[in-house]
């Protein structure tokens, strides 16, 4: 019978996989990488940036910079949550436009 075991020590990037025994060894199964929306608003302290595939999942900084890396860190987290508890992960499903108008 083969074990699964959450792939904690995963390098940066790395979202959440399984570790297999197999005849050999280990072997680390890891979904393909998914790119959610990311929207990013700034505001009068800094700025904020939510996910709207994974409700709940936001941050908040001070620099554009910062929002950034902090939302990466925050998708990971959620995503790894979702995992642990055997949720579904979300497909990645929003997009964005710009739509122009004249200003009155």
């Amino acid at each position: 019978m083969r074990k699964q075991y959450n792939f904690k020590d995963a390098p940066r990037g790395v979202l959440y996989g399984k570790i297999k025994t197999v005849r050999g060894g280990l072997r680390v199964d890891v979904p393909e990488p998914r790119k959610y929306l990311v929207v990013i608003e700034e505001n009068e302290t800094g700025f904020g940036a939510s996910v709207p595939d994974l409700p709940g999942c936001v941050a908040a900084a001070k620099t554009k910079q910062e929002v950034l890396e902090l939302i990466q860190e925050a998708i990971e987290f959620h995503l790894e949550g979702l995992s642990e508890s055997g949720q579904p992960i979300p497909q990645p499903s929003s997009s964005s436009e710009y739509v122009e108008v004249r200003a009155a």
